[in-house]
């Protein structure tokens, strides 16, 4: 449990600061910031809270296939 509060810490603290991002710009800041980075399968379920909100899709290329990624926003209260 202590682990997933430094996370969405950092979560807030990001989103805060740099405004909507996806899950993989997330994922390389979690990355960068932590050492044991969750998969971007946690983050995505991390951030399935009532701080944050689902902005929309982008279509990223990847070898030759179009892969969706979800965009997160932090919600203002």
């Amino acid at each position: 449990m202590a682990h997933n509060k430094k996370v969405k810490q950092e979560l807030v603290k990001y989103l805060g600061r740099h405004g909507e991002k996806n899950t993989r710009q997330i994922h390389r800041y979690l990355h960068k910031r932590l050492r044991n980075c969750p998969s971007t399968t946690e983050i995505g379920t991390l951030l399935r809270n009532k701080k944050f909100y689902k902005a929309g899709y982008t279509n990223e290329v990847k070898n030759g296939k179009r892969v969706r990624v979800q965009i997160w926003g932090l919600k203002k209260d």
